[in-house]
């Protein structure tokens, strides 16, 4: 069976979602069916230690953006069991009929993320990402790269370059091209609006899911408690904690 990861994480280690956020989570469950399940740090954590070893946990402790650790949770996930994974914003369009992309002979699904605000010409998305099998190069080779970028406390070009896009991009391109990678297209249909109408669109031009309408890092107005925006942080030079020590 098919498995669907999501990840919460936030300060008061709960697994309360928003309304917005069980809407969203609603309208996965419903399109595509599979086995569900919601992450919390706890769980993440102790796969970790089990599977991977301490210094993923290490790294996933270390960055303090929430968004940036869920960036490893989701590559552990899926490296781990395959399937799927979606950002607890994520709402699956209501007319789409998700096909099984195994049976089309896709091995990996991804997104092309909105180059303008990315500073790379390679930036994926990490919001909606699906993989048929587990073990699968590119999610290993994105741990790896976490773990480099935690070794040597990177930032990079934008606060998308230490565990998000620009990262899984890298590891997308180290991985070379590959003919059963289905790559679709991160795109806001309405770019000249305040509100961007981001879609995840599929190679054949149809719209597989909507992402959150609100700005990059912000979920707390979409009504969820405790969590945190890795661009403050980011700016702040503070993602590694250089602020505590």
């Amino acid at each position: 069976m098919t498995k669907i990861n999501q990840i919460i994480l936030n300060d008061q280690n709960d697994k309360v979602l928003s309304p917005f956020c069980q809407a969203a989570q609603h309208s996965i469950v419903q399109k595509i069916e599979g086995e569900h399940q919601l992450w919390g740090r706890d769980d993440l954590e102790e796969l970790m230690k089990k599977e991977y070893g301490q210094e993923v946990v290490d790294a996933f402790r270390k960055m303090v953006p929430y968004s940036y650790k869920s960036n490893l949770g989701r590559y552990v996930l899926l490296h781990h069991f395959g399937g799927w994974y979606f950002d607890l914003t994520i709402r699956i369009d209501s007319i789409m009929n998700v096909p099984d992309f195994a049976e089309i002979g896709a091995e990996l699904l991804a997104f092309r993320e909105v180059q303008k605000y990315t500073k790379t010409a390679y930036s994926m998305a990490t919001s909606v990402l699906w993989v048929k099998d587990s073990g699968h190069p590119v999610f290993e080779k994105a741990i790896e790269f976490v773990l480099r970028n935690c070794r040597e406390e990177y930032y990079g070009a934008c606060p998308v370059s230490v565990s998000g896009p620009n990262l899984l991009g890298e590891a997308f391109a180290a991985c070379r091209c590959n003919a059963d990678i289905m790559i679709g297209d991160a795109l806001e249909l309405t770019p000249s609006h305040q509100i961007k109408n981001k879609a995840f669109v599929l190679p054949q031009g149809f719209i597989l899911a909507w992402n959150k309408p609100v700005a990059g890092g912000d979920i707390s107005s979409l009504g969820q408690q405790g969590t945190n925006n890795y661009n403050d942080f980011w700016r702040m030079k503070t993602v590694y904690g250089e602020n505590l020590r």
